[in-house]
């Protein structure tokens, strides 16, 4: 919730790093994350699901899905790459 983005997407970025150990602990972050008003913000989220789904592909499939009507070009394009590997 930090007031500087670049703060927040690399919080958001160690998430995926970490979070493999404790990947339902780490999604509700995420989710928040995913809503964040900054693009690059939630595009750390997308990766860092990316990350994530190594460990539990069910779990991360809806956060993924919803970023794909993310209003960020971007973003959808990175949830479509994701989904697609």
């Amino acid at each position: 919730k930090d007031e500087d983005s670049w703060v927040r997407r690399a919080a958001v970025a160690a998430l995926g790093k970490l979070g493999a150990a404790d990947v339902k602990a780490v999604l509700p972050l995420l989710e928040g994350a995913l809503k964040n008003e900054n693009s690059w913000v939630r595009r750390a989220a997308v990766a860092a699901l990316r990350q994530l789904g190594a460990a539990d592909v069910k779990a991360v499939l809806p956060f993924l899905e919803a970023a794909l009507k993310d209003k960020d070009s971007w973003v959808r394009r990175d949830a479509v790459e994701t989904l697609s590997n």
